[in-house]
């Protein structure tokens, strides 16, 4: 639950986080999206603040540092935190001018860029970060989502995303998020500023989670001690599920607790679909793809559907018996659980679920979405399985 400190605007976050929304807004369309995101930084008066989990070399990164340092020279103040392991990621394969160019818009915004570094050598080594997408402006709107900051997730042709915006005291909560992931970046005023423009109490209930692994973290996480409230809220929504769920994520390979979660759905007679991304939707790498199909044998023997999106699947989206909608950063992923800091709002608004179910409805009859079956895995090059199976050990890993 939120406990308000008495003696300044400050919300502290206690576990359970239930919360209220004045609006809540799902955003399917990349091109709104993208609009909602300027618009809110070229509205802005006070201060706008995004995360991502990385920055791109295209003309949506270029667009987006490009208002950011106009919002900076109107005086209004910036952050855009970035997880330094996820831009290196990100940048890897660019040639050397297009990574100095980025490098060179980065540094332009000056302190308004902050990249998060979990606080063990052990944690970077194995790719710990940040995956939290928020964007906050001093207009009360909280824009959360799947979505980075790159052509991938903004032009149709590529990765198919799902956000939302909320308003209301939720959208507080989410600026201390970012206060918290980026310390120092959010101040008393700023806090004052939300709490006033959330106004009271909004008429839509949910639960605002979000957890970081990493801090404060056990002495060998991520390899062990690893224990995720979000996860555990995951695995209770799939577990109470007696009809249907239907999951997104960009790979479907989860942890021990979420796949036995959804292995025992299945066989209790609940329809679980799972819409995750082809291996051809990541061209630098077939690797997660591997460690996703891994475990296809056992999601067929289950009685779980698989269908891979050839354009790539994003959005990371729960469905529980059409009733609740957990939408956030989460894939269904070790990553998720271990190492990266996520995000997750759980939704039982009748509106919103309505459209989530027609969201679902649309996957699965988009032709991009191939029924992957167990014939259908059996025609996969022989070779392919072979390196599959040969990789499924270091699944976790990739």
């Amino acid at each position: 639950m939120l406990v308000r400190n008495t003696t300044d605007t400050r919300l502290h976050l206690a576990p359970a986080r239930h919360t209220t929304a004045s609006r809540f807004l799902l955003l399917a369309d990349p091109a709104v999206e993208w609009a909602r995101r300027l618009a809110m930084i070229r509205e802005a008066r006070h201060f706008v603040h995004l995360t991502t989990y990385y920055v791109g070399h295209d003309r949506w990164a270029r667009e987006l540092t490009d208002e950011l340092a106009a919002a900076q020279r109107r005086g209004v103040q910036v952050l855009l935190g970035i997880d330094a392991f996820g831009q290196q990621l990100g940048t890897r394969l660019l040639g050397a001018a297009r990574r100095a160019d980025v490098a060179q818009r980065l540094a332009a915004l000056g302190p308004a860029v902050r990249y998060y570094r979990p606080p063990s050598r052990l944690q970077r080594v194995l790719g710990a970060g940040q995956h939290v997408k928020i964007q906050f402006s001093d207009a009360g709107e909280a824009l959360h989502g799947s979505s980075n900051i790159s052509e991938r997730s903004f032009d149709p042709t590529h990765w198919k995303e799902v956000s939302f915006s909320l308003w209301g005291p939720a959208a507080v909560v989410a600026l201390e998020a970012v206060a918290q992931l980026f310390p120092g970046a959010v101040t008393d005023d700023q806090r004052a500023i939300a709490v006033a423009a959330a106004g009271g109490r909004g008429a839509l209930p949910l639960e605002y989670w979000w957890h970081d692994p990493n801090r404060p973290a056990a002495p060998l996480a991520p390899v062990a001690g690893v224990k995720n409230p979000l996860t555990q809220r995951l695995v209770e929504a799939i577990d109470r599920a007696g009809v249907s769920i239907h999951a997104t994520s960009f790979y479907f390979k989860p942890c021990a607790a979420l796949a036995a979660a959804f292995a025992r759905a299945a066989r209790r007679g609940v329809v679980v679909e799972i819409f995750h991304s082809h291996r051809d939707a990541l061209v630098e790498s077939v690797l997660p793809w591997m460690a996703a199909a891994a475990d296809y044998r056992r999601w067929h023997d289950a009685g779980v559907t698989i269908y891979e999106s050839l354009r790539g699947e994003h959005s990371k989206l729960l469905l529980v018996d059409g009733a609740e909608l957990a939408i956030g950063s989460y894939n269904f992923e070790h990553a998720a659980h271990d190492r990266l800091a996520e995000l997750m709002v759980f939704v039982r608004d009748a509106q919103v679920l309505e459209q989530a179910r027609a969201l679902f409805d649309v996957l699965r009859a988009d032709p991009d979405n191939r029924l992957v079956d167990a014939p259908a895995f059996a025609r996969e090059p022989r070779s392919l399985r072979a390196r599959t199976a040969l990789f499924s050990p270091l699944r976790r890993w990739i």
